[in-house]
């Protein structure tokens, strides 16, 4: 509002000691000028009778009502006359066009403006702008949060409500902007979810719930922690342990999470040492296999391939062994052209073979090598009636003899050691008074009738299943038979 002394046309704008300055209303029943229209009214109205505007005086700081007769405001203790110097002081200047009147005259109209100049500049001089200042960037930066929200930039209005503070809604705005990013970010881990990408949206879900921690947030979380849980399961049960320990550690805190994590990263060292072992045994590395196998013990056929690389090993040893053995024959009768003939034959019910050697001469008889705890062990047998053995069953029939005396051994394998088990005796004798030979048996030094003796030979060594030596390796054919099977 302006206020005018019509007499002399200037603004009242004396001190009175308390460095404020105070201007006069005009008289009751004067005329005054709306602020929003321009038009002359009452002083005492509330409202403009031509377009409605409140005529009441407002803070200019806080925007809040503030009775005529007080100068502060009772709610923030801003100075009113100064927002009402500066708006009433715009308003008649903006918009009052009466002419003055014939006696005053322009002369009168430039020293009103020039009046109210002064006062406007006493007045900022006194208290300074800052009251008004902060009311025009407060209502400034309100107008542009509230745009920035009608945009949908829900984070920059809402820093912009915050700072405002207590600024007229300010506090609810900010919250209806968080509740606002609350959603969109909920909304987007829904889609995630829906498409399938559980990692993904359960980072979303937990940005949202950082915004606001509801309810829904959490049991969206809860759906995306089992469809993890069950894709990590499966990859477990499919051997798939890295991808499982993986999955399984982003939900370690559900269910048993935690510990099929560690599991699978425990099953997944286990598997990659397998496969390290298994391409030691292909590769003929038997040792280095089995060290890898023996600490596997009970994983897949770790068990079998222990007892394989032993036996390889033992295999490798006895390989070398009966070379050496052999070669020393060779070294014994090189003065000789005459050298011995080998097969290799399996006796016992093992992956090691004994070493049959066929004498040069009838007299020299054969022999059977055994190797066992990385020795080689040599029994002689006599060759005249011929050895017969069962084949995995662990026994040797050596029936030999001449001139109508011949022998019955049978003897047993086990652990490398040949051993007799028993014995039986087929004999010739001439008989003067007949003029012919008669046959006599024992079974264990016991005369037994023929019939008995081939029964009890049959009971401990099935003939029908016994098989003899088939082949007959020279002493390089052997060497290479050995260093290409062993």
């Amino acid at each position: 509002m302006n206020y005018y002394d019509e007499n002399d046309g200037n603004a009242s704008n004396s001190a009175d000691g308390s460095g404020q300055y105070n201007i006069e209303p005009p008289e009751a029943g004067s005329e005054i000028v709306c602020p929003s229209c321009g038009k002359e009214i009452d002083n005492d109205s509330k409202f403009c009778p031509y377009c409605g505007e409140s005529i009441e005086k407002r803070c200019p700081a806080c925007g809040g009502v503030v009775p005529k007769a007080n100068r502060f405001c009772a709610k923030c203790g801003a100075d009113t006359e100064i927002g009402n110097i500066e708006t009433e002081t715009t308003a008649k200047t903006d918009s009052y066009t009466e002419p003055v009147s014939a006696k005053t005259g322009g002369k009168n109209k430039i020293l009103i403006t020039a009046g109210v100049c002064v006062v406007i500049l006493a007045a900022a001089a006194a208290v300074g702008y800052k009251p008004i200042m902060t009311y025009l960037e407060n209502e400034k930066a309100y107008t542009t949060a509230e745009e920035l929200y009608e945009s949908g930039e829900y984070g920059a209005a809402m820093e912009t409500f915050q700072a405002l503070g207590n600024y007229k809604d300010s506090a609810q705005k900010a919250d209806d902007c968080n509740t606002a990013i609350y959603g969109e970010a909920l909304d987007a881990a829904i889609d995630l979810y829906n498409e399938g990408d559980y990692t993904a949206a359960i980072t979303a879900f937990n940005e949202a719930a950082s915004v606001i921690d509801t309810t829904e947030a959490a049991e969206w979380l809860e759906k995306c922690y089992e469809e993890v849980y069950q894709y990590a399961l499966s990859q477990y049960n499919a051997e798939n342990y890295t991808e499982a320990n993986t999955y399984f550690g982003m939900i370690s805190g559900y269910k048993d999470a935690g510990e099929m994590a560690v599991g699978a990263l425990a099953e997944n060292t286990k598997a990659e040492n397998y496969s390290k072992a298994l391409d030691s045994y292909n590769a003929g590395d038997y040792e280095g296999a089995l060290e890898v196998f023996n600490s596997l013990s009970g994983y897949k056929e770790a068990d079998s391939y222990i007892e394989s690389c032993n036996t390889k090993i033992v295999l490798s040893d006895c390989k070398r062994a009966y070379i050496n053995y052999i070669n020393e024959l060779v070294a014994a009768n090189n003065k000789d052209s005459q050298q011995n003939e080998y097969d290799f034959i399996y006796i016992d019910n093992d992956e090691i073979p004994e070493l049959f050697v066929h004498g040069r001469f009838e007299a020299e008889g054969d022999r059977i090598c055994t190797y066992y705890n990385g020795s080689v062990s040599e029994y002689p047998l006599n060759r005249t009636g011929g050895m017969s053995y069962m084949e995995r069953g662990g026994l040797v029939c050596n029936f030999n003899g001449n001139s109508g005396y011949f022998l019955l051994n049978i003897y047993s394998l086990s652990n490398g050691n040949l051993t007799k088990i028993y014995s039986g005796l087929e004999a010739e004798e001439y008989d003067k008074d007949s003029d012919s030979f008669i046959i006599s048996y024992e079974w264990e030094d016991v005369s037994v009738s023929e019939e008995e003796f081939n029964a009890k030979w049959n009971s401990v060594f099935d003939t029908s299943r016994a098989k003899t030596v088939a082949n007959r390796y020279t002493t390089s054919e052997a060497i290479s038979y050995l260093n290409s099977n062993f």
